[in-house]
């Protein structure tokens, strides 16, 4: 039996609502992280040497929050619909937008974890072929997903500019950056437990890029695997609800990536002078740090400062030639004691979700940053170990 026209409209119209809170939401939880990690985006970002990774970094971050303006007035705006005399045409016009500005924000967010793995890699080319390959596929199935975007029509009394969702194929335009995300994803955990396993467990920035990456591509398959459902399962009206939350969740998790890879400030066990560890890097991208630039161009000097900011802390392990057994110890963790290092649940716990982080100080008293009375606070939101809350003391 079919629905009456009533029934029709009510159910669009609460589709329609469903989707402008939703992108609201969105936006707000975007901007809500972006206000609490201000602070250390100055710190770690404005007052640091501006690379390459520093101008991916902004716009990653502050082009999808202007792009988010721009669709958020396309909601609610009469003129974008048709309400006035320049109806359809004004719609029409913009409705590539939205498609377009996405593609170039994820494509932004794909670069900067490709450089993290080439970083990673110590700039190895076939590692930087492969990940340029999958990078470029995503773009032209993307493009080619968005070629000719339709959009969801109206009847009078209902006010959007909205895109809307039509074939099978659509579904490709969050499955090729799943592709992309997939790859990165085992690289990441291939060198992370290489490099785990000759350090035995004991740097912490190998721990933070290895739950970093597991949390990233966690979140990121989550939703981008339910705006699939949602191009297949839901009414055309509310096909592409959930772009605006994956966008949005991809931004806010790549500004995370970075800032705490640019983070002073390392939560960990106590930890070895650096002339203690094994190298990370090899033995080729030492001795060219050491030798400069030479006759490299100055676009493949600025290239390499940007790689170079993705992998600092990598290469400041040096080799002091010393055997790496002798360098650590006989002992390795277990693995159990391993898996607790990297995911915080020894003797600290790393806020990677905020803009403060606990160290400590070498001798396995933790130390903070924290005032006496941002303690209690923590104290009350954060599972702390009793260990922890018995040694902790705030820094003098």
């Amino acid at each position: 039996m079919a629905s009456s026209p009533s029934a029709e409209y009510a159910m669009l119209a609460h589709h329609l609502l469903a989707a402008k809170y939703f992108m609201l939401a969105s936006f707000v939880f975007m901007v809500y992280d972006h206000l609490i990690t201000l602070g250390e985006e100055v710190e770690r970002v404005w007052k640091q040497e501006w690379t390459g990774a520093t101008w991916l970094f902004l716009l990653n971050r502050y082009l999808t929050e202007l792009q988010f303006i721009v669709n958020i007035v396309s909601f609610h705006d009469p003129y974008w619909t048709g309400k006035t005399v320049y109806v359809i045409q004004a719609c029409e016009d913009f409705m590539p937008f939205p498609g377009v500005s996405t593609l170039i924000s994820i494509a932004i967010a794909e670069t900067i974890l490709m450089l993290r793995i080439y970083a990673l890699y110590q700039r190895n080319q076939w590692i930087l072929a492969l990940l340029v390959f999958f990078w470029v596929g995503q773009v032209i199935v993307m493009g080619t997903v968005i070629r000719h975007p339709t959009r969801l029509e109206l009847p009078e009394g209902l006010v959007g500019c909205i895109q809307g969702g039509e074939g099978s194929y659509v579904a490709a335009f969050w499955l090729a950056p799943l592709a992309t995300d997939s790859l990165i994803f085992g690289l990441t955990v291939l060198k992370s437990l290489e490099y785990i396993y000759k350090t035995k467990c004991r740097v912490p920035l190998i721990h933070v890029i290895f739950r970093d990456g597991v949390l990233y591509y966690a979140i990121i398959l989550s939703a981008n695997s339910l705006n699939c459902f949602f191009y297949y399962l839901a009414p055309r009206s509310i096909k592409v609800i959930g772009a605006s939350f994956s966008q949005i969740i991809t931004v806010v998790m790549i500004s995370r990536l970075q800032l705490n890879l640019r983070s002073e400030w390392v939560c960990s066990t106590p930890r070895m002078p650096t002339s203690q560890l094994p190298p990370l890097s090899s033995p080729e991208v030492r001795e060219k740090d050491k030798q400069g630039y030479g006759t490299l161009s100055t676009v493949s000097q600025y290239f390499d400062a940007t790689v170079k900011d993705f992998g600092k802390d990598l290469v400041a392990y040096e080799d002091d030639g010393a055997e790496t057994m002798e360098m650590i110890g006989e002992t390795r963790d277990t693995p159990t004691k391993c898996l607790e290092r990297v995911f915080g649940r020894e003797s600290c716990v790393e806020l990677e979700m905020g803009p403060i982080r606990p160290v400590s100080d070498g001798v396995g008293t933790l130390q903070t940053c924290f005032t006496p009375s941002e303690l209690t606070y923590v104290d009350q939101v954060v599972l702390i170990s009793p260990a922890v809350s018995e040694e902790r003391r705030p820094i003098e």
